[in-house]
């Protein structure tokens, strides 16, 4: 009776405790470990995980300023959350925010140990996008972090070092908007945010 009651508490913990944390952070949950066949109990309900949530061609239809052809080929691959906090950016920027054509702005095949988010192999999603806000300097780097959080990124880096200044933003689970990880590279060091404005 004790194992079968030890039993049913994993289960429902490994079930639980990742669709929590989407709930919470409006990710997949693809990253986390799903048992295949997990042990069937009346008392646990089996729960049907989406575990690409921006594969399907309706969430392009509710996003005003991006399109499905500018996230090439992760477009399927994208995080929900990353995908909705970009457009509010956009929005509240109120220019354009043009993807990066460089092919690492978005997804990236770097192996499952590395934590970038731009990395697939290891969160089966793309939490990350390297883009160019129209008119983007360091006399208005401060407001395009300000707007980044209020847009709900939890990872925001200013790059004044590229073609032209660059913002790196992604939806980290690890972190909040209220308290995002945050640098700047300028002249190819990494930085504090801080240096990047003026």
């Amino acid at each position: 009776m004790f194992r079968k009651s030890l039993l049913l508490l994993g289960s429902a913990l490994l079930m639980a405790a990742p669709l929590a944390r989407a709930a919470f952070n409006r990710q997949s949950v693809i990253d986390e470990p799903v048992l295949s066949n997990p042990v069937q109990y009346q008392e646990v309900p089996q729960m049907k995980v989406q575990t690409k949530p921006a594969a399907g061609d309706d969430i392009w239809s509710e996003l005003d300023r991006f399109k499905r052809s500018e996230f090439r080929e992760w477009a399927d691959d994208m995080a929900l959350g990353q995908l909705l906090a970009l457009d509010r950016f956009a929005k509240l920027w109120g220019a354009a925010v043009t993807v990066s054509g460089n092919a690492a702005a978005l997804g990236r095949h770097m192996g499952p140990n590395e934590l970038s988010q731009h990395n697939i192999d290891r969160w089966g999603e793309v939490r990350a996008v390297d883009v160019f806000p129209e008119g983007l300097t360091r006399e208005n780097a401060k407001i395009a972090r300000d707007l980044a959080k209020q847009s709900g990124f939890s990872g925001i880096g200013v790059y004044l070092d590229t073609s032209r200044p660059m913002m790196h933003l992604d939806t980290r689970p690890d972190r909040t908007p209220d308290n995002p990880a945050q640098w700047s590279r300028i002249e190819g060091e990494y930085l504090g945010i801080e240096r990047a404005f003026a």
